[in-house]
C-alpha cells in the first residue's frame, strides 16, 4: 500500500481469515455472514461468492493454489484464500490498493510508491462520493421518516434547524472522543484479557459501556445547549430532542457507512435506520424530562444508557455464533419500536418541569 494512503487496519483483513476459515469452500459457494468493525463497533453483514479455484501468482513469482472469492458487502475486494485456510492477499479496486497478509518480502517504500496505486489520486475523492449521495440520502430520509412521529408543525420552527446541527456536532464531537478511546480500551484491556482466557462476554461490555455513556452524555449535552441557548419549554423542549437525536443519528451512520459501497437497499440501511430511530426516540425522551426533577431525569437517562448498551453489546452474541444476525436484527427492532412507542406515550402527556 502506498505511504501516502492510510493503514488498512480499518477493513479488519485479519478477521476475514477467521471468518473464512468458519465456512466449507467449493467453488459457486455464497458466503453470508456478519462481521464486527472493530473501528465503530457495529456488526455488519457480510457477503461473497467463491468464483472458482485456481493457482495464481501472489506476488512477483510467488504462485499458490487458492479460491478466489468475490466480496460485496460491506465493502467491495477480491480474495485470495488457501486450502488450509489462509488469507494471501486483498484486492480492492475502488480503493485502488492490494494487501498481502502473509511474508511475502520487504518492499522498499519507495517500490510501493510507484506501484498502481499511485495512479489513482485524480478522480477518486469525486466518484467515491457521488457513488454514496444515494446512500446519504437514504439515510436523510430515513432520518425524516422517523422524525415524523414526534414533530407535528415543528419543521417550521428556526430552533429545530438548530437543534439539528447542535445533535449533528455533538455526534462529531463524540466520534472523535470515542473512536480512538474505544481502540484503546480493546488494545490495552479486551484483547490482553481475551487473550490470557479471559471471557469474551465480560471484556466486551468494557468497550460497550464506554460507547453507550459517552452517546447518552453527548445527546444531554446538545439538548442541554438547545435549553441554555434558547427560550423553548414544555412540549416543545420534546420535538427539539427529537432533531437533536435525528442529527446525532445521522452523523452515526454517515461515519459508519464510510468510504464502502455497499447494496443500497439492505439489512445495513434497516440496522441503521432502527438506531437512528433510538436517537431521536432518545432526544424525545431526554426533552420531555430534561427540565424535570433530578430523580426523574436520573431514570430516564439510566434507561436509555441500558437501551444503547444492549444495542451496543448485541453484536457480541453474534460474533461468537450465540445467535445468528437475523435474530440480532429482530431484537434491534424489538428495543426501537418499544422505545419509540414510550417515547410517543410519554410526548402526549404533560410536560415534566421543576
Amino acid at each position: 500500500v502506498s505511504t501516502r494512503y492510510l493503514a488498512c487496519d480499518n477493513n479488519y483483513f485479519d478477521q476475514l481469515e477467521l471468518l473464512l476459515s468458519r465456512h466449507d469452500l467449493s467453488v459457486g459457494v455464497e458466503i453470508v455472514d456478519t462481521i464486527f468493525q472493530p473501528q465503530s463497533l457495529v456488526t455488519t453483514q457480510f457477503a461473497a461468492t467463491v468464483q472458482e479455484f485456481l493457482y495464481s501468482e501472489i506476488y512477483k513469482g510467488k504462485f499458490d493454489s487458492v479460491f478466489f472469492i468475490t466480496v460485496t458487502q460491506p465493502f467491495e475486494a477480491g480474495l485470495y484464500y488457501t486450502v488450509d485456510r489462509r488469507l494471501l492477499k486483498v484486492t480492492m479496486v475502488n480503493l485502488g490498493y492490494r494487501v498481502y497478509l502473509d511474508h511475502i518480502e520487504q518492499i522498499r517504500p519507495e517500490e510501493i510508491n510507484n506501484q498502481a496505486t499511485t495512479n489513482l489520486n485524480s478522480g477518486f475523492a469525486p466518484v467515491k462520493i457521488i457513488a454514496l449521495i444515494p446512500h446519504y440520502l437514504a439515510y436523510l430520509l430515513a432520518a425524516i421518516a422517523c422524525l415524523l412521529l414526534f414533530i407535528k408543525s415543528g419543521y417550521r420552527w428556526k430552533e429545530s434547524y438548530i437543534s439539528l446541527l447542535f445533535g449533528m456536532i455533538a455526534s462529531v464531537i463524540s466520534l472523535l472522543i470515542i473512536v480512538p478511546l474505544s481502540q484503546f480500551v480493546i488494545d490495552s484491556i479486551v484483547l490482553p484479557g481475551i487473550s490470557s482466557g479471559g471471557s469474551i462476554y465480560i471484556y466486551s461490555l468494557l468497550p460497550s459501556v464506554v460507547l453507550a455513556g459517552l452517546q447518552i452524555l453527548f445527546l444531554f449535552a446538545a439538548l442541554k445547549l438547545v435549553v441554555v441557548t434558547g427560550s423553548s419549554r414544555g412540549y416543545r423542549l420534546r420535538i427539539l430532542g427529537a432533531f437533536v437525536g435525528a442529527g446525532f443519528g445521522l452523523v452515526e451512520a454517515f461515519y459508519n457507512l464510510g468510504w464502502s459501497i455497499q447494496p443500497l437497499i439492505s439489512l445495513v440501511l434497516i440496522e441503521r435506520t432502527f438506531v437512528i430511530l433510538i436517537h431521536i426516540a432518545s432526544g424525545v425522551l431526554l426533552g420531555s424530562f430534561i427540565l424535570a426533577p433530578r430523580n426523574k431525569m436520573s431514570l430516564i437517562v439510566l434507561i436509555l444508557f441500558g437501551v444503547n448498551l444492549l444495542v451496543r453489546y448485541l453484536p457480541v452474541y453474534v460474533q461468537t455464533a450465540v445467535i445468528d444476525v437475523g435474530v440480532m436484527y429482530f431484537v434491534l427492532g424489538v428495543i426501537s419500536l418499544s422505545l419509540t412507542v414510550y417515547a410517543l406515550i410519554v410526548s402526549q402527556s404533560k410536560p415534566e418541569s421543576d
